[in-house]
């Protein structure tokens, strides 16, 4: 036990003896060391040859990289400058987009995409006339042409209204025909005009008939 004692406490002393004294010890160049002395050079004006340039050099600001403005008015004008850019068109595209939208004068409407639903929708608001018997409208003369431009929206009532004359959100419908199969006025009021119509084209089909029935079986 003694013996290993001894062999450790010459192990320690050698390791001990094999560091070298806080003389010896080299210091680590930091960046605060740097700066010290590039001050100190700088104070006393006396530089080796070709380490002025070097010093200068890093005197040098660095370069930020400029990030891209968010600002509005940046913006406003680059967009400016883009469209400044752009090529002027030609008379045969203002042509065509004259012929595209309506004008400036009812907010360059564009023609929208006919579809059998779009066709549907038109054909029931030129029969308007028909749906509603205490209404009267001005008799359509281009009743199965489709117009050129047009769009569909959607009323919203006023503050004038009163809540017993505007509409629910359960009678709001998608599409007008929707809106008119769920009305029960608008459909018993159909169903009654239809019969009408029914039996008055029955009836003179009949005359029609009774007419014709002499000729047939004259001598």
């Amino acid at each position: 036990m003694s013996d290993t004692l001894s062999d450790l406490e010459t192990l320690f002393k050698l390791a001990r003896d094999s560091l070298p004294s806080e003389n010896e010890i080299p210091s680590i160049p930091t960046k605060s060391n740097e700066l010290s002395k590039i001050k100190k050079k700088l104070d006393s004006g006396h530089f080796k040859p070709g380490e002025k340039k070097s010093l200068k050099a890093l005197q040098k600001p660095v370069p930020v990289p400029v990030l891209p403005t968010t600002e509005p008015s940046a913006i406003n004008a680059i967009q400016s400058i883009a469209k400044m850019d752009n090529v002027r068109p030609t008379f045969k595209q203002m042509k065509q987009n004259r012929e595209e939208t309506t004008g400036p004068g009812w907010f360059d409407m564009k023609s929208p995409i006919i579809t059998e639903s779009v066709k549907q929708e038109l054909h029931v608001l030129k029969l308007r006339s028909v749906i509603d018997p205490k209404r009267f409208y001005k008799r359509d003369s281009k009743r199965n042409e489709i117009p050129a431009h047009f769009q569909f929206g959607r009323i919203i009532e006023g503050p004038a209204d009163f809540y017993s004359s505007r509409m629910t959100n359960r009678e709001r419908k998608s599409t007008i025909v929707d809106e008119l199969l769920a009305d029960s006025q608008a459909t018993s009021y159909l169903k009654k005009k239809f019969k009408q119509e029914q039996s008055a084209r029955e009836s003179a089909a009949f005359h029609s008939r009774k007419k014709k029935m002499p000729k047939r079986f004259k001598k």
